[in-house]
């Protein structure tokens, strides 16, 4: 709570207006921070390379999508490929973008996308 209360009045130093709408605003920034930073304290911390199973029972090896980070040029994308190493697509600014389903289900990509999100920080 004491951290939470530190981090509403800088947020409020930083704001203009009226008093009781910049506490307010503050106050709801700071505990939306908190709430993120729980969540994200059960993730675990993206190394640049990670496999995630297609479905919910994976019966093989070839049952995965393999994420990869990729960074140049001032870019930063997470590559999603197949166990053929073939690219289905990529996470860029959060957001993903499909390339080429490359015979997979968008409902198996989907999948292991949610999943990749929900274990993963990045």
């Amino acid at each position: 709570m004491k951290k939470i209360m530190k981090r509403a009045w800088e947020i409020y130093r930083t704001l203009t207006g009226d008093h009781r709408a910049k506490i307010s605003m503050a106050l709801r920034q700071a505990w939306a921070e908190a709430k993120n930073a729980a969540k994200n304290a059960a993730k675990k911390a993206f190394n640049g390379f990670a496999k995630v199973a297609r479905t919910d029972d994976p019966y093989g090896e070839c049952c995965y999508f393999a994420f990869k980070l990729w960074e140049k040029y001032g870019k930063k994308r997470i590559y999603i490929n197949d166990y053929k190493r073939r690219t289905i697509g990529y996470i860029e600014n959060g957001e993903f973008v499909l390339k080429d389903r490359q015979g997979n289900f968008q409902e198996e990509i989907d999948f292991a996308l949610n999943a990749f999100r929900s274990s993963y920080a990045f």
